[in-house]
């Protein structure tokens, strides 16, 4: 049996702090980007960088799961110069390791993805050899965000502090993507508390269905806009929001409201009167 040099034992010591540490200062990161306002691109970019550098990944995803549930796209990596979603959207469930973690709810972790047997290699870059994985859920309220995913062009990269790292990560990730939805929610009250005259209560009346679905003004706007045949991207345009935001409040609205798709949402709506004539907005009564 070979002997561990005094050398290689502190390495391994100050490897395994890194390990440790990287989170905290991804925390530190993400917390003064949402302070001093960054918006959804930069934090999400940086979520990449930062689990790249702590885990020694050579490719780290932040994936954005589709209104529809089916699919999670690439909205963010490491490499600003690669290609984002490189192998197309990425299948939920048990065709990718970031949809298995995901359908999980918890990190996961594979030594060679194209051996593995819980679940298919779908989403994996293309590099010839072994590649492993590791990923985890980014939550949201109400559900998930989606999953931040990292690759390694090697077999056995990851193990379980690599799993605790990018899980740490993705929770601060999640909590992060919130604090700025909040900002953005609290900005809008505020600018339509202005409009109207000082009076928020006016800019803010619930019918007894909005205020039993739990309906939030913003994901009203955003089925008004849909009502009205806009697409996501017009959306995004018209409320100065990214168009991640407004996929972000589709997918809350069509839990919300109990469908799959925006057809089966302005159906429902229409069924419980959330809907005034077109070009009105939501209806308040």
């Amino acid at each position: 049996m070979g002997l561990v040099s005094a050398k290689d034992r502190d390495e391994g010591q100050v490897e395994g702090m890194a390990s440790e540490t990287c989170p905290t200062e991804a925390l530190v990161a993400l917390a003064q980007l949402v302070v001093t306002g960054a918006g959804h691109s930069r934090l999400t970019h940086e979520a990449a960088r930062a689990t790249a550098r702590a885990l020694g990944a050579d490719r780290c995803e932040v994936l954005h799961l589709e209104p529809e549930g089916y699919y999670m796209s690439c909205i963010a990596t490491n490499d600003e110069d690669a290609a984002c979603g490189e192998s197309g959207l990425v299948p939920y469930g048990v065709s990718s390791v970031a949809g298995y973690a995901l359908l999980c709810g918890a990190p996961v972790v594979s030594e060679d993805v194209r051996e593995e047997r819980r679940f298919e290699p779908a989403g994996t870059p293309r590099w010839e050899g072994s590649v492993s994985a590791v990923a985890a859920p980014v939550p949201c309220r109400g559900g998930a965000f989606g999953a931040l995913v990292a690759y390694a062009a090697r077999a056995g990269a990851f193990g379980p502090r690599h799993a605790l790292s990018i899980s740490r990560t993705a929770s601060l990730l999640g909590g992060a993507l919130e604090r700025l939805e909040e900002h953005e929610e609290l900005r809008r009250r505020a600018e339509g508390a202005e409009y109207h005259g000082g009076l928020p209560e006016r800019a803010h009346e619930r019918s007894s269905e909005r205020a039993k679905l739990g309906l939030t003004d913003r994901q009203l706007e955003v089925l008004a806009l849909l009502a009205d045949g806009c697409s996501a991207k017009q959306i995004a345009s018209d409320l100065a929001l990214s168009i991640h935001t407004v996929h972000f409040h589709q997918r809350n609205l069509y839990r919300a409201l109990g469908v799959g798709s925006s057809i089966g949402a302005l159906k429902r709506a229409a069924e419980l009167g959330l809907l005034g004539p077109p070009g009105t907005g939501p209806s308040t009564v």
